[in-house]
């Protein structure tokens, strides 16, 4: 399995910042699982009455659990109205009206994780990843990879 390392400069740049990882082997990607497809709606159908209350009427970019996001993508050059963090983007789409379909159980399980606590949650398949993985502060010339979703 390959390494995770965190550069300094992250913590130099947020040093509030709190960064967890899972490791998960064995996991059958493939077949649903009814129990996290049960969780997951059960979720996404409260989620608009509770971030109407937690609001209280302001605009979702306000919110204590989106707004510090907003605030890193800031810090790191991205405007955050045009590239929302994943927990605002997805939020925002099921305020509107549009739940997301399952996917497969990993993006179902973290997408369950990520509305339970409004925080962004993502996943790699380390048996796809070449080396290690490196949370790093990218360079101005570095060009963006975007990922297709």
């Amino acid at each position: 399995m390959a390494d995770f390392r965190i550069e300094p400069a992250i913590f130099e740049r947020y040093p509030a910042v709190q960064i967890g990882v899972i490791v998960c082997d064995g996991i059958d990607n493939h077949t649903p699982t009814p129990a996290i497809t049960a969780h997951l709606n059960d979720l996404i159908a409260k989620l608009p009455q509770r971030i109407a209350d937690d609001l209280g009427g302001a605009d979702l970019a306000t919110h204590p659990h989106i707004a510090p996001w907003r605030d890193a993508y800031r810090k790191f050059g991205a405007k955050p109205s045009k590239y929302l963090s994943s927990i605002e983007n997805l939020t925002k789409r099921i305020i509107k009206g549009h739940v997301p379909s399952a996917i497969n159980p990993l993006v179902d399980a973290y997408n369950t994780v990520s509305l339970k606590y409004l925080l962004p949650v993502g996943g790699e398949d380390l048996d796809q990843t070449l080396g290690d993985v490196v949370l790093t502060v990218a360079g101005e010339a570095e060009k963006p990879i975007h990922l297709l979703g």
